[in-house]
Order: C-alpha cells, then sequence, then structure tokens
C-alpha cells in the first residue's frame, strides 16, 4: 500500500508541473497599448490596454508566479496617457517600442492629472529598452528632481525622443542615478525641458 500511495504522489507531482508548463506556455509577454484602448481589455492587438502602467501589473503579476518569465514587450500606436508612474521593477526586462503596423511615431505622455512625479521609473535591477517612441512630460510640473525617466537600474534608449518635462529642482528630461547605466543607440533628443528652481 505504501509503495502505491508513493506512486500516485509521484504522479500528481508530475501531472502539477506538466499543468505548470501548460500555463507557462500560455503566459501573455507580448502587450499591445493603442490611445483607443481600454485597461479593462486583455492587451492583444484587437483589444489593446489604454495604458502601459496596466499591461506592467500583468507583467507583475506574470513575473511573481513564473520568476523565471521576465521579458515583456509593450507596443504602442498613438499618444498613451498615463496618469501615474510607469515603474520598471527589479528583475524586470522590458521592451516599449513602435507597433510594426503604425508609421507615425507614438508617444507616452503624462496626463494633466498624473498623480506622481516621474512619467518612468527604472528600478534598480530593472532594465528598460524604448525604441522609436516620444517621451513627453506634458509640462506636468514635477515636485521633485525628477519628471521624464528615472534611471536607478538600466535603460537603453533608440530612437528617441524626450520632451516637455520639467521639475521643481534638476533632472528634468533624465535622471541617471549612480551605478545605474543608460545606453544610446539611433538618434535620440533631449529637448524642451526646464528646472523651475529659484
Amino acid at each position: 500500500i505504501l509503495k502505491i500511495q508513493k506512486i500516485f504522489k509521484e504522479e500528481k507531482k508530475n501531472e502539477r508541473e506538466t499543468t505548470q508548463e501548460k500555463k507557462k506556455g500560455q503566459v501573455p509577454t507580448n502587450y499591445n497599448v493603442s490611445e483607443t484602448g481600454n485597461d479593462s481589455s486583455e492587451g492583444t492587438q484587437e483589444l489593446p490596454f489604454a495604458s502601459i502602467r496596466r499591461g506592467m501589473e500583468c507583467a507583475n503579476k506574470i513575473y511573481g508566479y513564473f520568476t523565471d518569465i521576465n521579458d515583456f514587450t509593450f507596443n504602442l500606436i498613438g499618444t498613451i496617457v498615463e496618469n501615474k508612474t510607469v515603474v520598471i521593477s527589479n528583475g524586470l526586462n522590458i521592451e516599449i517600442k513602435k507597433d510594426a503596423t503604425t508609421t507615425e511615431t507614438p508617444s507616452v505622455q503624462k496626463g494633466a492629472t498624473f498623480i506622481g512625479d516621474v512619467l518612468i521609473d527604472v528600478e534598480t535591477g530593472g532594465t528598460l529598452l524604448i525604441s522609436d517612441i516620444t517621451i513627453d512630460g506634458g509640462n506636468v510640473v514635477a515636485s521633485t528632481n525628477v519628471s521624464g525617466i528615472k534611471v536607478l537600474g538600466t535603460l537603453t534608449l533608440k530612437n528617441v525622443i524626450i520632451q516637455n518635462c520639467e521639475s521643481a529642482a534638476n533632472g528634468a528630461g533624465v535622471y541617471v542615478s549612480s551605478g545605474a547605466t543608460i545606453n544610446v543607440g539611433g538618434l535620440v533628443k533631449i529637448k524642451g525641458n526646464k528646472t523651475k528652481v529659484g
């Protein structure tokens, strides 16, 4: 009887592992975000999210369950308005890029009712690649040192414009902390950013 119980335990364990592997194969790691999207949607091409932040919530949940799934891609169309900080957490590798189906350069912009200061926060241990996108602070003034992108981890910019970011002190466009890494490729423009010191 003990031998039979051991066999059943092994079968149950194998069944759980197989089920988890099947679930892992069905996990979405590629999200679509559009100005016509909805954050109650699924983030697919047919039903895109309205914000990157909503997709990051999904990515964090997936990473919390499957710690070996940490690469996520966000394909953007149009002007994406964010009302809270987009956080790239420790351990995640995120790519934010122009969707292949569009010819227009999309932008990520602070909304008029933005809560917080930083539009995009790359935490220590987080990795972010932004390509063919405009980051626009929307001239919403941050009360701290950073308004556009704060980098404690790793940031790579390729063909990116960072504009209209305003802060009450320093680092209006991009703030790179000591020990952080920033890589630049293609054409990168940082323009029209302001600090309101004094």
